[in-house]
């Protein structure tokens, strides 16, 4: 690389400012502008009397790199307009009157193409229409006399720049040549040419037509044509996998093909790889939308499908459940607890109870009212206030496997006033159970033997809480919590005096009041 650049005056009357019309006609629109900008400053160097240029002084003025500066000297001197002289320098050249046509022929390039005219064919079928310049087609004459090189790597080239850019057959000889330059420093074979070749020409190929199938017909980006083939390379998928996976995007506002890879990473822990395995997934993919759309209807979530809540709908398929089987669950979570947060452990309680269609759930909601409704009515009964918890759900859904909901209540009422209810309730049925107490005649005798007794109470019950008096509903509570307060032993003769608790219905709302999630 010359580190300065000379110029000798000879021909300085050929090269007036402004610049000649020729050049701008016949070799300007073809340079690289980088390579324009350093000719028309060695036009206006020599023109303003500085023969002598230093390379890192001309790359610093023109914002270029010392390699460009070099690119471009050699490039004009490839075109004619620059000859190097004897000492390393170069001068300008007068424009032969030969190129004032765009068409017209150099007898020794013809003599060169005629000697290498299925060389020539090729290389004008790798750019279609497009017209190929006689100084374009000695630039491949020359890069194919390269040691290492060839006519069929330069054909390659051709065709790997054409696939590759943006532009298509409009792409620039400074591209192919950059990309033969790339080969020739990796040492890439003809063999190795020709499948970089094919691999781009089908990345660009199938790149093309997935931006067609989303509705953006147009040439694809080597960025994009890379993405195709790391999809057909890499992921291993089928050129109609990945048209089968465009339908996935249709729930997107501007499907595109990064929007696709995102698709597809989904796949990847699948098995599916072909068409149609991927086509079956994108149509469940298609339908879970749609059930997640639902579902957040329900929830009265409105607007696009939330990749959280189709995540969701997907665990609960995994789960067993179908469709129905989702909705029913979340209509009975959207009423039972209003909002969504709620809904993923109640698809746990569902898939831990073996619930898995919508009647089994339906049943199971139904159930689970019953047990709640109950409990927080024996609450209420026994003055218990504070918000109930699942685990004592639990506890109240052990009591209904041995007493009917009466004896519960009855239960309740002789737990008035103790300092912990339901652990009260507890062992007061557990001794009713022990002593085969079934009704609520025998709870009341029970329960008055044992005041009048020892003192110790049925089951495990305090002396001096009296049974309940002949009171009904939830009023029946406040009665004999002042019954115990003032003197259960009082109340005490009423033991057998049948009670009638009617169970209770509560609201939605009530029962999201009182039960902690």
């Amino acid at each position: 690389m010359p580190k300065t650049i000379s110029l000798a005056r000879e021909q300085s009357l050929f090269d007036s400012i402004p610049v000649e019309i020729l050049f701008i006609e016949e070799y300007m629109p073809t340079a690289p502008g980088d390579y324009v900008k350093v000719y028309l400053y060695l036009k206006h160097s020599l023109h303003a009397g500085q023969p002598e240029l230093e390379l890192a002084w001309l790359s610093r003025m023109l914002e270029l790199e010392p390699t460009t500066v070099t690119e471009a000297l050699s490039y004009w001197v490839r075109r004619g307009v620059l000859q190097q002289t004897a000492d390393g320098g170069y001068r300008f050249v007068h424009l032969p009157t030969r190129t004032l046509t765009t068409h017209a022929r150099d007898p020794e390039l013809d003599a060169k193409l005629e000697t290498n005219k299925p060389f020539q064919q090729a290389l004008q079928a790798c750019f279609g229409n497009r017209y190929l310049k006689p100084e374009e087609l000695t630039r491949a004459l020359e890069w194919a006399a390269v040691p290492g090189s060839g006519h069929h790597m330069v054909l390659c080239a051709c065709g790997y720049a054409v696939a590759n850019s943006r532009v298509g057959r409009r792409v620039s000889f400074r591209y192919v040549e950059k990309t033969l330059q790339g080969w020739w420093a990796a040492g890439v074979t003809n063999e190795q040419a020709q499948m970089k070749m094919e691999t781009a020409q089908r990345a660009t190929g199938g790149a093309a037509e997935v931006l067609r199938r989303l509705g953006t017909p147009r040439i694809p980006s080597q960025d994009e044509a890379e993405l195709y083939r790391k999809w057909t390379q890499d992921w291993q998928f089928t050129h109609e996998a990945v048209l089968a996976a465009c339908a996935n995007t249709t729930g997107a506002r501007q499907p595109s093909l990064a929007y696709l890879d995102r698709v597809l990473e989904s796949l990847m822990t699948s098995t599916a790889r072909d068409g149609q395995s991927v086509a079956a997934q994108a149509e469940q993919r298609t339908g879970r939308r749609r059930l997640a759309a639902s579902v957040q209807k329900l929830f009265g979530m409105a607007g696009t499908v939330l990749p959280a809540v189709e995540e969701q709908c997907r665990a609960a398929a995994d789960m067993g459940l179908d469709d129905a089987a989702v909705m029913a669950s979340a209509k009975a979570t959207a009423r039972r607890y209003g909002g969504m947060a709620a809904w993923q452990r109640e698809l746990e309680r569902l898939a831990a109870s073996g619930c898995t269609t919508a009647a089994e759930i339906d049943a199971y909601y139904g159930h689970r009212r019953n047990l709640e409704e109950g409990l927080l009515q024996a609450c209420d009964i026994m003055g218990h206030q504070r918000r109930i918890s699942p685990a004592e759900v639990t506890l109240y859904e052990g009591w209904r496997k041995r007493f009917e909901p009466e004896l519960i209540l009855l239960a309740a009422g002789y737990a008035v006033g103790t300092k912990a209810p339901l652990r009260y309730v507890d062992k007061l049925l557990a001794g009713w159970h022990q002593s085969g107490v079934a009704s609520p005649e025998a709870a009341r005798a029970a329960q008055a033997g044992h005041q009048s007794g020892a003192g110790v109470g049925g089951g495990g019950a305090r002396t001096g809480f009296a049974p309940v008096g002949a009171q009904s509903g939830a009023g029946a509570g406040a009665g004999v919590a002042a019954g115990a307060q003032g003197g259960a032993t009082a109340k005490g003769a009423q033991a057998g005096t049948h009670v009638n608790y009617q169970q209770r219905t509560y609201t939605d709302e009530e029962l999201r009041e009182r039960f902690t999630l």
